[in-house]
């Protein structure tokens, strides 16, 4: 089938040639929601999460989520992309505290990455909790695709800690919430317009929130384009994922010729079972042939011993 193609919101240019840059792109996405104008004056960041959160309220009344209102204040993961010498673990891409909760939340462009998404959202979660701070605490999964083992077909998989004999919530509550992005899409309302923009489906965008956030992505890359500090943390993703790629193939290389050997000694022992087989059934069929022709003359000398005994001259 053919792959369909997505719409970019650009490219930039680093030393291994163009990159192409989609608005879920991670540093892209970190870079955009650093800048206070997008999620205080446009509240774009707002905008954006607390459209998916009605969306899924509106399949789910009976959610412990809630929109995200009063001031907040956001954090992302950016300073990690700048210092490549950091040794804290990289977590959620954007925090939004307000007064009552917190939201951290994901954007995720690949649905299978090299370390799957339920064990790094269960690392993340477990980031969430350790911040001293008596709030509900949303981990909010924005993902490019499905995720079987969590979603189960749905676009909307939520997960709280629960007490197994009641079904009891956790007074500390918190949640994972995933979103297939791309099921969404295929909607028509607010958050499938919003979600076919992020996924690169939808580049005009007819709803004015999501025009909106839109925009703050296209006047963000104007900016990230042009800022070296982008292009030398491009060029180190770049330069670590060739890196990456060259030393899993270096692991790999060997582990797929000492496969290749073993199917080759494998065709050789079926080959050598099918000779086998032949001479057996050749051999098989010789002692057939040669215990009928016995048992032919059994039963002529037989049938000889017989006649000479029953003849009175002998």
């Amino acid at each position: 089938m053919k792959k369909e193609s997505k719409y970019i919101l650009g490219e930039i240019t680093l030393d291994t040639g163009n990159k192409s840059i989609s608005p879920l792109n991670d540093v892209f996405i970190n870079y955009t929601f650093m800048k206070e104008d997008n999620w205080e004056s446009w509240e774009s960041l707002r905008k954006l999460v607390n459209i998916f959160i009605t969306a899924y309220i509106k399949e789910h009344q009976d959610t412990n989520i809630t929109t995200i209102t009063g001031k907040i204040g956001v954090t992302t993961q950016f300073p990690f992309y700048k210092n490549k010498d950091s040794k804290t673990p990289k977590r959620q891409d954007v925090k939004i505290d307000s007064e009552s909760k917190s939201d951290y939340i994901e954007f995720q462009n690949d649905p299978k990455p090299s370390t799957p998404i339920a064990e790094r959202s269960v690392d993340y979660f477990g980031f969430s909790l350790t911040r001293g701070e008596k709030k509900i605490v949303n981990n909010i999964w924005l993902i490019d695709g499905a995720v079987p083992e969590l979603m189960d077909g749905e676009t909307f998989s939520n997960y709280i800690i629960m007490r197994e004999k009641d079904n009891r919530p956790h007074p500390n509550i918190a949640n994972i919430l995933y979103i297939n992005l791309e099921q969404l899409a295929d909607d028509d309302d607010q958050a499938a317009e919003l979600a076919g923009v992020l996924t690169g489906k939808i580049n005009t965008p007819k709803d004015q929130e999501v025009k909106q956030i839109f925009q703050s992505f296209k006047d963000s890359f104007d900016a990230f384009k042009n800022d070296t500090k982008v292009r030398d943390i491009m060029g180190m993703k770049e330069e670590a994922f060739a890196e990456g790629e060259a030393k899993a193939r270096a692991e790999l290389d060997p582990i797929i010729d000492e496969k290749d050997e073993l199917i080759n000694e494998k065709d050789e022992l079926i080959d050598k079972k099918d000779e086998l087989i032949d001479k057996l059934k050749s051999s098989n069929d010789e002692l057939k042939t040669a215990f009928s022709e016995l048992k032919a003359m059994f039963v002529e000398l037989k049938a000889s011993t017989t006649d000479q005994a029953l003849d009175p001259q002998v």
